[in-house]
């Protein structure tokens, strides 16, 4: 795989991660909204979430020049985060609420690849603590997307986010 091959790949398939990102982002919100339906959901997103998707130079530069993808079959494939969306609120608690519906959600699978929890392997280290999830469409749930297409979700603190 080279250059030009990654970004006929890319520019084929980013408007398919563009909606992935927009329904992930819809679905927690509207989530969300159901929970606390007599609030502004503002309030508890302390940034507004947004899907992001990942520039072509960047992608481009993670799987040949990484040393992550090397000798990796298919390294375009294993990149999960050409698209990604983020959370910040005010309490770890609200990042578990996030959590719940994350992993609550039947039209996606979930998969958590980092944990705010993780830091009790390591309790006198403060880094980077975000909860990290990889989200797949379940197959005939989002048209046109199969499960070979992926979103991250970032799930933060504002306190967290500040840290980055």
């Amino acid at each position: 795989m080279n250059e030009r091959d990654i970004k006929e790949r890319w520019l084929s398939e980013r408007e398919q991660y563009v909606s992935l990102g927009e329904w992930v982002n819809s679905t927690i919100i509207d989530k969300l909204s159901d929970k606390y339906p007599n609030s502004d959901i503002n309030l508890l997103l302390k940034i507004p979430p947004k899907p992001r998707i990942k520039e072509t130079k960047s992608l481009i530069d993670k799987i040949l020049y990484r040393d992550k993808y090397n000798g990796v079959d298919d390294p375009y494939s294993k990149v999960e985060d050409k698209v990604g969306v983020r959370f910040v609120v005010l309490l770890q608690s609200q990042v578990h609420e996030i959590s719940e519906i994350i992993e609550g959600e039947e039209m996606w699978s979930s998969r958590c690849d980092r944990s705010f929890n993780d830091r009790l392997e390591k309790p006198d280290h403060f880094d980077y603590q975000s909860t990290h999830y990889v989200v797949r469409p379940q197959t005939g749930n989002r048209e046109g997307l199969s499960d070979d297409f992926t979103c991250e979700i970032q799930v933060r603190t504002l306190l967290q986010h500040a840290w980055c």
